[in-house]
């Protein structure tokens, strides 16, 4: 096998280097990815730098909040936070030349608005366009406004389950649930113009697995195995009563070895000794064959009729041409180019000569400009065929396309809706779904805004009919019925009126990788470019037969082996534009979800759970490297929100998906772990995609398995290898009985709690990573301690909250929320602060004012600009004296010991010794408990993240996380600081204490053993009495919440 996964850590347990080997299992050549991170003092990302040395950098505030993102193109998105870290405005800078190096022209900006408990109320696009939701008591969305003032509404059970929901058209949808939550049935009451499905009624087994659905149209029974797997599936058309079985097999692993059709006909899959497709084969022999370079890549795939496809790659996995070739030859060879951002900036064309299309970007990434047919693509030289320009407003709506000159205008209303596309007016229903627009004279949906019937203005009439779970099962134009059985997602037979069989399909690897059809018209062959699109046909002897070609939106060009335009496809291929399926009557494409129309490069519906600046595009206004295989979400598109939601946090996550090549697939779009959304009911939100496809973990959810249980596979994953999340299960909280349930069972609730509050707190996901155990057996178990949890968690919803935060902050300190610990560190008003003017009242220090701050990197003390001011009022401070002067300060501000690093005001000590600017030594004289409330501030300092305050100068930090000193040692006469004072990694486990400190330190057991009670009985404990450690042997009371001292050094602390 040979690849290997190589995580390089620094001496603060940050993940610096990612170094994987990918193996050919053609040549066994290894080809080496290194990813390098790089840390501020305080273990915040700053820098990540992929494989092929393009620099990704992200800035923080003294909270851990991210503020700003620059790009590898250099282009940069601010984020503007409020006192509890909840991002009010997101903006993206706009560039003349769409990269960083050129001067701005614009901005994209996004507003939100949050209510006191963190829910988010209000979104405003950069449009003006508004969204408001209301919620209930118990945090659920009851009421939401869109722009154009239409309601939509929902009423809950107990459990908070939907019972009755009314949509924007007025449809009333009433839902009921069994005693396990689980829906069993629901009753539409449609509006006027609504179509389609009245019921729906669902079964299940005792494990919760749907065994039955039913609705108006169509009966589905599923058998399972004693593992869960899918062992068969019977749909029956209620009006015919014709029933349909496919069959399934699975090897001891897991893998589907075999699938048996409705016509007999049986299809088997094999695999490598690390569970990748070898091939696909049925009675005749093998289809296709597979080799693959690392985890996932496709190296080489030949076809039953001979024709092989060899794709290329550079050194960040970047598919850079695919070669398609048989018996006599090149078929088809196509070649492309990037940019520092992963964009494709040309396709060219070897078996046309070279010619090619070239492709431009704003600094958002939207497409803007395309030049067809250009003789050099990678220079840019030469006539194109065809030049196409689109001017595309902040929200992805477009306002003008130029096509050679040929100007059309776009008439765009408050809800994003094209009004009029060059004078022709385009209409929409209450749910916002077109029902007449340009060759479609009427169109009419389901309650779940699914397209049922389109009538064209030259009278071709489609109706589309569906399965309880949202499959496309019927189709008839003007009439005539095609019916499509599934196996999952994918179509694997078609039958006429009559229930004979009309055509089969085989798939391959990828969702939507069609490698054989057989129909009346013969058996094909098709042969993909870099999304997926089919680009070439071939019949059995090789030779090409159709090739398809796409304008930049998925418009389909149907031409002959010699070049010559056919009105449409002679050999019945529909599967055009990255895979999916063509309905030429309509002009529209069938993404599972939604029709898309190319010719607007917009989908006819809104996407149900997507923010609000992308309800109708197709995957942000860039069809050149974006697929979206169920009409729901794109996979960069929730990449960029998943990091500007995250921030670097997020940015480790993804990092440890792409080196396993999770993210980017064998084509450089649709993944391979896509298929926990393309094969799921559970597709409604991305976040657990991307932990699904974790470090050697790719789950394949069939259609069968419900929301919880998908959660709760994904939460095993997760307590099984926690490390590649980025949180610690330490051992003793394994240990607990029954930790190991409560963990994936409070994790899967939080999961669907983020899920059913809606996209603004589907940041809920997060718990994934951040994960704080509750009381257990009376045990109190601490995964993470609250300062280490804060920087993700404070940007959570306050339902998140509810559920992770039960213990938090137990070993820290007692806060109700996390809201009160963020936002808790600051002074008085009055509070001096040395600036480069003097001595001022942080009252008085404002934005752009430099103070004097110490750098722990460097060591240096100098000047440093203040980013933000934070202004609130605290219910109780505290007060240190020193030198006669007293300081107020809230409790969790960090101030640096002589001896003892970073410590809470709260937690200082008469006697302590403070570090000032001078180096010299400030005593506390005193400390009291000054009456409240009162006005108290802070100053956010740009890189140094440290000031000094009071006439005595002491030095404090503007973090409350802050670690101690790094590598730039103590800034007092350079004697180093000994390691106190972060939690961050504690634990109570005495004998793995003992053997690192051996090992790392050279240190005896016997001799940490009699320091560790020497210092117990410097603070008055009994040999028994628990303790905390950290990473470097230092001793933590949870009882009286302060550092006792330290096992390295042998010290405790005076008293």
């Amino acid at each position: 096998m040979g690849n290997e996964v190589e995580i390089m850590y620094d001496e603060n347990g940050n993940a610096r280097f990612l170094r994987s080997l990918d193996r050919s299992e053609l040549t066994a050549a290894v080809e080496e990815f290194i990813t390098e991170m790089r840390y501020d003092e305080v273990n915040r990302t700053t820098v990540s730098c992929d494989p092929l040395g393009h620099e990704r950098r992200m800035g923080h505030d003294s909270r851990g909040n991210t503020r700003f993102q620059v790009d590898a193109e250099g282009n940069v998105v601010r984020m503007r936070v409020d006192g509890l870290g909840r991002v009010v405005e997101q903006s993206r800078v706009l560039t003349a030349d769409g990269t960083g190096g050129t001067a701005p022209i614009g901005s994209i900006d996004v507003l939100n608005e949050w209510d006191d408990d963190s829910r988010l109320e209000a979104q405003a696009d950069d449009n003006g366009s508004r969204i408001s939701t209301t919620f209930d008591d118990l945090n659920r969305p009851v009421h939401g406004v869109t722009a154009d003032a239409l309601c939509y509404e929902a009423t809950f059970s107990g459990t908070s389950q939907p019972v009755v929901t009314v949509d924007e058209n007025g449809t009333v949808v009433q839902s009921l649930y069994d005693r396990s939550d689980r829906l069993v049935s629901r009753n539409v009451t449609r509006a006027s113009g609504v179509v389609g499905t009245t019921f729906e009624n669902f079964a299940y087994d005792g494990q919760g697995r749907v065994v039955f659905a039913e609705n108006d149209d169509f009966l589905v029974g599923i058998r399972y195995d004693s593992l869960g797997r899918t062992l068969s599936e019977r749909l029956t058309v209620r009006a015919t009563g014709a029933s349909y079985l496919t069959a399934h097999e699975y090897d001891g692993v897991g893998n589907r070895t075999a699938t048996g059709y409705p016509s007999g006909r049986r299809i088997e899959r094999q695999y490598s000794d690390i569970n990748r497709l070898r091939d696909v084969r049925d009675s005749l022999g093998v289809i296709a064959g597979y080799s693959h370079i690392g985890s996932s890549r496709i190296e080489r795939r030949t076809l039953r009729n001979g024709v092989t496809m060899e794709p290329s790659y550079d050194g960040g996995r970047r598919v850079t041409g695919i070669r398609h070739a048989g018996f006599a030859g090149t078929l088809a060879d196509f070649r492309y180019g990037y940019n520092a951002e992963d964009k494709r900036l040309y396709e060219q064309r070897m078996h046309e000569g070279g010619r090619g299309d070239a492709y431009s970007y704003d600094s958002a990434y939207r497409l803007v400009g395309a030049l067809l047919g250009l003789p050099d693509p990678v220079g840019r030289t030469g006539t194109p065929t065809l030049s196409q320009a689109w001017q595309v407003d902040g929200v992805g709506n477009r306002r003008q396309q130029n096509v050679d000159g040929l100007i059309e205008d776009y008439q765009v209303n408050a809800v994003n809706q094209y009004m009029a596309i060059a004078g022709s007016a385009r209409f929409h229903d209450g749910n916002g779904n077109v029902v007449g627009a340009g060759e479609i004279q009427s169109a009419q949906y389901d309650y779940q805004n699914r397209l049922c019937r389109g009538r064209t203005f030259g009278g071709d009439v489609v109706e589309q009919r569906y399965d309880p779970f949202g499959r496309r099962m019927q189709v008839f134009v003007n009439g005539s019925e095609t019916l499509l059985l599934h196996d999952g997602q994918a179509v694997i037979e078609e039958r006429n009126a009559v229930g004979a069989v009309t055509a089969q399909h085989v798939w391959g690897e990828g969702i939507d990788e069609l490698l054989q059809t057989e129909n009346g018209a013969g058996t094909f062959y098709f042969h993909p470019k870099a999304l997926g699109s089919v680009a070439l046909a071939t019949d059995t002897t090789g030779q090409a037969v159709e090739r398809y070609e796409y304008a930049p939106f998925g418009a389909p060009t149907v031409r002959d082996p010699m070049g010559s335009i056919r009105p449409m496809s002679t050999i019945g291929n529909r599967y055009l534009f990255t895979g999916r399926e063509w309905t030429p009557e309509l002009g529209v494409y069938h993404f599972r979800s939604r029709a898309y129309d190319p010719a607007h490069g917009r989908f006819v519906q809104r996407e149900p759970l997507a923010p609000v600046m992308s309800r109708y595009g197709y995957g942000g206004h860039d069809p050149i490297n974006i697929v979206d295989a169920m009409g729901m979400f794109d996979v960069d598109m929730a990449k960029r929100i998943f990091l500007e939601t995250y921030g670097d946090e997020g940015q480790r996550l993804l990092n440890a998906f792409e080196q396993q090549g999770r993210i980017k697939g064998p084509y450089g779009g649709e993944p391979e772990g896509g298929r926990i959304i393309s094969e799921g009911l559970w597709f409604r939100t991305w976040d657990l995609w991307l932990v699904s496809g974790t470090v050697g973990h790719n789950i394949s959810i069939d259609k069968d398995v419900d929301e919880p249980t998908a959660a709760r596979m994904i939460w095993e994953i997760l307590y099984d290898h926690p490390s590649a999340y980025g949180f610690t299960l330490d051992k003793e909280a394994r240990d607990v009985q029954g930790f190991h349930q409560e963990f994936v069972r409070t994790g899967a609730e939080l999961t669907r709690t983020a899920v059913e509050v809606g996209y603004g707190a589907l940041a809920g996901a997060g718990g994934a990573i951040v994960f704080v155990a509750r009381d257990i057996e009376e045990e109190n178990v601490d995964i993470f301690t609250l300062a280490a949890a804060a920087p993700l968690v404070g940007r959570l919803g306050r339902v998140g909250r509810v559920k992770i935060l039960t213990r938090a902050g137990r070993v820290v300190d007692e806060f109700d929320s996390v809201d009160e610990f963020v936002a808790g560190l600051c002074f008085g008003g009055e509070t001096l602060v040395d600036t480069e003017s003097g001595l001022r009242p942080i009252s008085k220090v404002g934005i752009g004012d430099r103070v004097w701050g110490w750098d722990a990197a460097t060591g240096e003390r100098a000047l440093h600009e203040v980013l933000q001011v934070t202004e609130r009022e605290a219910p109780a401070v505290v007060g240190l004296t020193i030198g006669g002067e007293e300081i107020a300060a809230t409790a969790e501000h960090p101030f640096l010991l002589e001896d003892a690093g970073w410590i809470q005001a709260g937690h200082l000590q008469a006697g302590d010794v403070l570090i000032t600017r001078d180096g010299s030594a400030a005593r506390v004289d005193s400390i009291r408990s000054p009456p409240g409330p009162r006005t108290v501030y802070n100053l956010e300092v740009e890189g140094a993240h440290t000031y000094y305050v009071s006439s005595a100068r002491v030095l404090v930090h503007n973090n409350p996380c802050a670690q101690p000193p790094g590598r730039g040692g103590a800034p007092r006469g350079g004697e180093p600081i000994r390691r106190l004072g972060s939690l961050r990694h504690s634990t109570t486990n005495v004998e793995q204490v003992f053997n690192n400190l051996q090992r790392n330190h050279g240190i005896d057991r016997n001799l940490a053993s009699e320091r560790l009670h020497a210092i117990k009985r410097s603070a008055g404990m009994r040999g028994a009495d628990n303790v905390l450690f950290d990473r470097t042997g230092n001793v933590y009371s949870p009882t009286t919440r302060e550092w006792l001292g330290s096992l390295t050094q042998g010290g405790a602390r005076g008293r």
